[in-house]
């Protein structure tokens, strides 16, 4: 069962609960295995529709919560995203526009007093 909530609904929710939104974790992923010529356009797009406009999407929709309360942006990326392997390269193509996207995201959003955070998982360094 798919779930959709406006953004009116969600800002009900909190003010209905006294809470305030201080974090928001993107974490969607999903990895179709097979070489790129091998996937199909409906593979590459599901891939990329997931992995990187989704998260846009939401944390676009979110924007107006974020900024008031200098919240903080997770993104979770993979190190995929800086380490090239054989037969996930869209997968790894979506994870590093997330990357560059949410570097460029950080300055814009500084100035709102939002906290942007690149996380790669097996790596030790927050970028």
């Amino acid at each position: 069962m798919q779930v959709i909530y406006s953004l009116f609904q969600i800002y009900l929710l909190f003010a209905a609960l006294s809470a305030v939104l201080r974090a928001l974790v993107n974490n969607a992923g999903v990895m179709v295995f097979g070489e790129f010529e091998w996937q199909t356009q409906k593979l590459a797009e599901y891939q990329v529709n997931v992995n990187l406009l989704g998260t846009m999407r939401i944390t676009q929709e979110l924007m107006p919560i974020l900024r008031e309360n200098h919240s903080r942006i997770i993104v979770i990326s993979s190190h995929c995203a800086t380490e090239s392997l054989p037969g996930i390269s869209i997968y790894g193509a979506t994870k590093a526009a997330l990357l560059a996207w949410s570097t460029s995201l950080r300055v814009e959003v500084g100035k709102y007093g939002i906290e942007v955070v690149s996380f790669i998982p097996g790596q030790c360094n927050l970028i």
